[in-house]
């Protein structure tokens, strides 16, 4: 296990230096290195330039949003705080102040931020769609349900927003309305250009109503609809985890192993799945096969 987690520090030692550049970078390289999505390579020259401004908002803005974007949301918060209390703070650096402390720091402290965001700005919906997701981590479906249907009044196209409705409502214990609404959720999707990101979702709703409208006599028609799912979508990363989930919880770890395989194993799939597999791996023994994952994981951008 020892080597595994040397091996694991070793390769994401090499992904940060792989993305060290160089920290003479002045602040307008430093714009159009981010327009071009390359984070990383901000990071070191935005410290040097933060040192010589440190209340700066824009250096801090930035610093902030390179953090969030190369998976380091705690160290965001205080930065993307800063710019969003500045003067200058927009409603985008409030909105990024609350993503980082969702992301990596307190669900109460997020809600906070989203709540006075909504109360400035009722009509963006970007903060209810943050508020939705950090009241669903705080297990207050009734506000997430609240926000959901402020805005489907206001976008009522809106596919993902029609499925979380049916999720709360699922966690409400409501499953019947539940179904009705995944329903004319497929009803909208018919109409739309994202089914090819959407129906798994679906499938993956069919399993879960399936088996939370009949209980435990239910289990294996879900278990059927699972293994279609997985068949279907094996790389979507909501159908995998909550059929890895479902598998788990009733005793078939090795079709859970198998599905997280299958993932793991499809070209351009999510690295997760690969970090994923080599935990579950090593929890299993199997410490060479695990290395061989860990060191794809970590040899991906």
């Amino acid at each position: 296990m020892r080597r595994l987690q040397g091996i694991l520090y070793a390769g994401l030692a090499a992904l940060a230096f792989a993305c060290e550049h160089n920290p003479e970078v002045n602040l307008d390289e430093v714009r159009q290195l981010q327009e071009q999505g390359r984070f990383a390579e901000t990071i070191l020259p935005l410290e040097r330039l933060l040192d010589e401004s440190p209340d700066d908002h824009e250096l801090n803005r930035l610093y902030g949003v390179a953090l969030l974007s190369t998976g380091q949301p705690a160290p965001a918060i205080w930065p993307l705080q800063k710019a969003a209390q500045s003067p200058n703070g927009s409603l985008e650096d409030a909105l990024n102040h609350g993503r980082a402390h969702f992301e990596g720091g307190s669900a109460e402290e997020a809600q906070a931020v989203a709540n006075e965001l909504v109360e400035r700005s009722p009509e963006l919906l970007e903060a209810r769609m943050l508020r939705i997701g950090i009241n669903k981590k705080l297990s207050d479906h009734e506000a997430a349900l609240e926000d959901l249907e402020f805005i489907l009044s206001h976008r009522p196209e809106d596919t993902r927003a029609h499925l979380q409705r049916a999720e709360m409502l699922l966690l409400l214990d409501r499953p019947d309305e539940a179904e009705e609404a995944v329903d004319f959720a497929e009803q909208v999707l018919a109409d739309s250009m994202d089914a090819e990101g959407s129906l798994g979702r679906f499938c993956a709703f069919d399993a879960t109503l399936i088996f939370e409208r009949g209980g435990g006599e239910q289990v294996e028609q879900a278990m059927k609809i699972w293994q279609r799912c997985l068949e279907e979508y094996p790389a979507n990363p909501l159908v995998v985890s909550k059929a890895i989930n479902f598998l788990d919880a009733h005793g078939e770890r090795d079709a859970a192993t198998q599905a997280l395989r299958n993932a793991a194993d499809i070209p351009g799939s999510p690295v997760s799945f690969r970090v994923g597999f080599a935990q579950r791996l090593a929890a299993l023994g199997e410490h060479e096969e695990a290395e061989k994952y860990f060191t794809e994981a970590t040899s991906q951008p």
